[in-house]
């Protein structure tokens, strides 16, 4: 028996599925890239014509695509042509010693030959099947068996070894290619399975020909679906593989059952319904887990490919990025706007729920806050390029991967490893504003920008929480220019203003007496330092005056130097409101930005907006007209960074991945027309169902919560219904997306036949 190995052996370099030789059997190619075929063979007596044309008939409704018969005589070879006629999937004849049969497998039109090498041992005879073969297209198969090798190649390796295998097989393709015949497939079965990987792991690094993949005598289930799924699930990982088999000592339509399951594991089959959902969702105002097993029992007949998809969630507590900042979930309410994938904000339409007892995913992307999600949540993302160096894996600089071709797709959370970049959208869109919407009498220009950004960043209000009566605006003692400039705006508003110097605290102060004044920004831009904020329109205002808002942010209360030796810019506030759109506003000048929390015992938590790359610190320097960041000419030609931004995304690599324990209320949204949203900071989409774009991750889906329910097909909702109907429609959906899928099948099918047939 083998010893457990390495998931590559030898220099790892391989023939793939998509590199083998195409061969022809019937209509079903094998090799050269086509989808892995799933093969069975029947267990009549081939004389017997009705009971093989039966079972052969049952295995094609099973999604059987290619079928093998034993031909161990004269009357069963006589009967091939007439089962050929009465089937519509290639046949393939099994040879064991008597080359005559073979020849009278030919010529009874089988679509493909298959013997053990050495059972038929003249040469002269092997010869003759060839060119029959040849003469009339047919391929093929040497089918070694660990149970019958050559002697003298079990006497040189010490027993039915891997090596000897593939020995046997060289030799046999040896033989054919000298008559130049190269319509071969290859197998190397043993019912040992480490050997059965072993043999074609080494085989499919000497030979482009395709290979028949399966595990031989598995046995009776459940131990022969477990030995042929290890076997062949793992040939089939490593890339190799061109058709399967599953050899069970049960009725072979099980056979094909297997195969099936083992190549949609492998996502190289996408068949039958899967129902897809989080295995610990339980009742709370939908019973979910109920909803999914009453469906599994009533679409079970579907056979054309369909996914149906319990939605995943989030749990109390994980923000949403709404209109008005960071928000929890639990907290959302419909009709309040969350930020898309589109980079704009959208409607909740329903707030879903129910309860959740397992494993939470947390991936902590770099630069930003950590995600936590169920494993079945989609999220929005790319995979990027690595390779294993001094024995760690790097991965390619992030600005190459925003540049050179990575497209976004949707994976779910399980999927995510350190080869993953997620995506934080920035917000789109130019809209000036003529003036203040919440007060017409002010324009909105660089005065009131200005005045704003003062006001955010070291404002506070004297009086009532009713009726706020002056604003303080606090500088550093230094920082007269910028006082003189607030005192210049506002006397051209003409609000009385006064300014104080405060030795005891190192300050300089504008005091502003006017109440309507102080009552506008209380209401706009918020009264308590946790709870500051722009209003929601500037985040879309012209890239121009939010720079205006940056600057002044910076002059009031922003940090410029180096911290342990190297350059940075930080903005630091306790509001999280403030700090995601400071943060966006950086996005949005093309200026790569981390936001960290940071906390401390006994303390507010407080949120830090970080500008450490270079190029991002060049940019915002230049941007902002701002001096005292004096880079030397070798830090300016550095090129390395953890993040990085273009016009639409923030991409920020995957730093940690794990699992967390979780027993609690899960929550999902409904948003209208993009059905996606964004967990702290990357996008999710709403459901397991079609995400925007090309990205397929489910045919149909449901999310169920406070009585309802929301279908989706395609990514849109179709529908929404209550909670008794939840089955019955689902069901519905199903049976009439499957029915489509059928048509469009038969016609592609005919379509190919006739085209065929023209050439």
């Amino acid at each position: 028996m083998a010893k457990w190995m390495p998931l590559f052996c030898g220099d790892g370099k391989f023939y793939t599925r998509e590199q083998t030789r195409p061969v022809k059997v019937g209509r079903v190619q094998i090799g050269g890239g086509a989808p892995v075929s799933i093969q069975s063979m029947t267990t009549t007596k081939t004389e017997d014509i009705d009971a093989t044309v039966a079972q052969i008939h049952r295995l094609e409704e099973a999604g059987c695509e290619i079928v093998r018969v034993a031909v161990p005589n004269e009357k069963a070879a006589r009967a091939l042509r007439h089962i050929k006629e009465q089937i519509n999937i290639p046949l393939v004849a099994d040879i064991h010693f008597d080359y005559r049969l073979a020849l009278m497998a030919i010529e009874a039109g089988v679509d493909k030959i298959r013997w053990n090498p050495g059972n038929i041992r003249d040469k002269w005879k092997v010869e003759a099947i060839v060119k029959a073969c040849k003469e009339r297209g047919i391929p093929i198969r040497i089918g070694v068996n660990a149970g019958s090798l050559d002697p003298d190649l079990l006497m040189k390796y010490g027993g039915p070894t891997p090596e000897a295998m593939v020995e046997s097989a060289a030799k046999e393709i040896a033989l054919l290619e000298e008559w130049g015949f190269e319509d071969i497939v290859v197998s190397l079965k043993s019912s040992d399975v480490m050997d059965t990987v072993k043999a074609y792991l080494l085989f499919a690094q000497k030979f482009p020909y395709p290979t028949h993949v399966g595990v031989t005598e598995a046995g009776a289930p459940p131990e022969g679906i477990v030995w042929s799924a290890i076997g062949i699930g793992a040939v089939l990982a490593h890339g190799i593989g061109d058709t399967i088999r599953v050899s069970l000592s049960t009725d072979p339509v099980e056979e094909v059952k297997v195969a099936k399951m083992i190549l949609r594991a492998l996502g190289l089959r996408r068949e039958g319904v899967r129902i897809i959902a989080c295995p610990s969702c339980g009742r709370c105002e939908v019973d979910l887990f109920e909803l999914v097993e009453q469906v599994k029992a009533r679409v079970g007949h579907i056979v054309e490919p369909l996914d149906i998809a319990v939605m995943g969630c989030l749990p109390t507590g994980e923000r949403v990025i709404t209109e008005s900042g960071p928000k929890a979930i639990n907290a959302l309410r419909e009709g309040e706007r969350v930020l898309t994938h589109e980079g704009s904000f959208a409607t909740v339409t329903q707030v879903l729920v129910h309860h959740f007892h397992g494993e939470l995913l947390e991936i902590k992307p770099h630069g930003v806050p950590p995600l936590r999600l169920t494993p079945n949540h989609p999220v929005y993302a790319i995979v990027c390029d690595g390779k294993v160096k001094g024995g760690r894996k790097r991965w390619e600089n992030i600005a190459s991967v925003v540049t050179n071709g990575h497209k976004p797709q949707w994976y779910l959370a399980e999927a995510v490893n350190r080869d993953f970049v997620l995506l934080y959208p920035i917000v789109q869109g130019e809209y000036p504003v003529e003036c203040v919407p919440e007060a017409p009498e002010f324009v909105v220009d660089e005065d009131f920008l200005t005045l704003t950004a003062c006001y955010v960043a070291e404002g506070s209000l004297s009086g009532t929480e009713e009726k706020p009566n002056q604003i303080f605006l606090s500088f550093g003692k230094n920082e007269t220019e910028l006082t003189e400039r607030v005192l210049a705006i506002l006397q051209r508003y003409g609000i009385s203003a006064s300014e104080r110097v405060r030795n005891d605290r190192n300050t300089r102060e504008v005091i502003i007496h006017s109440t309507a004044l102080a009552s506008l920004f209380a209401r706009l831009l918020g009264r308590r330092s946790e709870n500051k904020r722009l209003p929601t329109w500037m985040l879309t205002l012209p890239k121009s005056q939010q720079v205006i808002l940056l600057r002044t942010l910076w002059q009031c209360d922003g940090y410029i130097g180096k911290v342990r030796g190297y350059w940075r810019a930080t903005y630091v506030t306790v509001s999280p409101t403030l700090a995601a759109q400071v943060h966006q506003l950086l996005l949005r000048q093309g200026i790569a930005a981390s936001l960290r929390e940071q906390r401390q015992a006994h303390r507010q938590v407080a949120y830090a907006i970080t500008v450490s790359q270079i190029d991002a610190l060049q940019r915002f320097t230049e941007l902002l007209s701002i001096t005292g960041c004096q880079l030397t000419t070798a830090e300016r030609k550095q090129r390395t960074g953890c993040i990085a931004v273009d016009d639409r995304y923030l991409y920020l690599p995957v730093e940690r991945v794990r699992f967390v324990p979780y027993h609690g209320v899960v929550y999902n949204l409904e948003v209208a027309g993009a059905q996606t949203y964004v967990g702290s900071f990357a996008i999710v989409h709403n459901c397991v169902v079609n995400g925007p774009g090309e990205a397929r991750i489910a045919d149909l889906g449901i999310a169920a919560g406070r009585g309802k329910a929301a279908l989706f097909v395609e990514g849109e909702v179709v529908r929404t219904i209550q909670e008794g109907d939840i089955v019955e429609a689902l069901v519905t959906l199903a049976e009439e997306i499957a029915e489509k899928k059928r048509k469009e099948r038969n016609t592609q099918r005919i379509e190919g036949d006739t085209t065929s047939r023209g050439k």
